[in-house]
């Protein structure tokens, strides 16, 4: 309601200007920023590209701005039309923020994945054979971690957060399980350097813990890719995914969405009959 019409109409190739400026350049702010806070690069460019528009409180100090004579009408007017242009385009950056993410990061990396530096949980050399590769250590990752050691099984532990590959090699010293000690690996599992360095190949699993639906479908993809006879095992948020990643050539895909209705169906009849 704030926008003129007709200025815009008469101004639209200054408006696409500046609009693209303003989203490149909030982008690359948040894209620095993040790294500083240990987000990965790929996360930290998804994160920029997802910030990027102009919030509606941007309409509020405008309107006081011109109001008070700091803005004139013609700067009010440019500012407007980009806040609604932006807003309009967020559910595209929203979109497609992880795709570009991942294209920028092989550009800028060259194709390279992450450094990957041997980190393990205990003094000499680990070696891996008849191992299960977990692909992320968040909530779900760390459970299935535990539950493969607890009977024995090496696990080697691949993520892109330092922090959460910090805890996978601390926390296995600290929870009883210290016999059984795994790798824990900081790299994108997205990109196949990173899987061949885990021997993915001579693994006897790798389950993807992974929330994001298309980096689970790439991870999935690369690893049949690589090994074609190994068993893949696949979270998946949504139910309407999970064709997507048997197509990928998940052995197994855990429905998310199904598996809560049927544990809330077994707690309410637990508690009502």
């Amino acid at each position: 309601m704030l926008a003129d019409l007709s200025w815009v109409w008469h101004n639209w190739p200054l408006i696409v200007l500046a609009t693209v400026g303003l989203i490149i350049g909030k982008a690359l702010i948040v894209m620095l920023v993040m790294p500083m806070l240990g987000l990965p690069r790929p996360h930290a460019i998804a994160t920029g590209i997802t910030l990027a528009q102009v919030g509606e409180f941007s309409f509020v100090l405008s309107a006081l701005a011109f109001s008070k004579g700091l803005l004139g009408e013609g700067l009010l007017n440019l500012l407007i039309a980009v806040s609604v242009v932006s807003l309009f385009a967020t559910p595209v950056l929203v979109t497609y923020a992880a795709t570009v993410a991942a294209a920028l990061h092989r550009v800028l990396t060259r194709g390279r994945p992450i450094p990957l530096a041997p980190q393990v949980a205990t003094e000499g050399e680990i070696e891996l054979e008849d191992h299960v590769i977990v692909v992320g250590y968040g909530p779900a990752g760390e459970e299935v971690s535990r539950a493969l050691r607890e009977e024995g099984i090496q696990v080697a532990v691949l993520d892109l957060n330092p922090s959460l590959v910090t805890k996978a090699l601390h926390g296995c010293l600290l929870d009883g399980l210290a016999d059984s000690c795994m790798v824990a690996q900081l790299g994108d599992a997205t990109h196949p350097d990173a899987l061949s360095h885990l021997k993915v190949g001579d693994s006897r699993a790798v389950v993807v813990t992974l929330p994001d639906h298309r980096a689970t479908r790439e991870v999935v993809r690369q690893v049949r890719s690589l090994a074609p006879e190994t068993l893949i095992l696949a979270r998946g948020r949504l139910s309407r995914y999970i064709h997507d990643l048997a197509a990928a050539g998940a052995n197994v895909t855990i429905d998310e969405e199904a598996q809560m209705g049927m544990e809330l169906g077994r707690q309410a009849k637990a508690r009502l009959l």
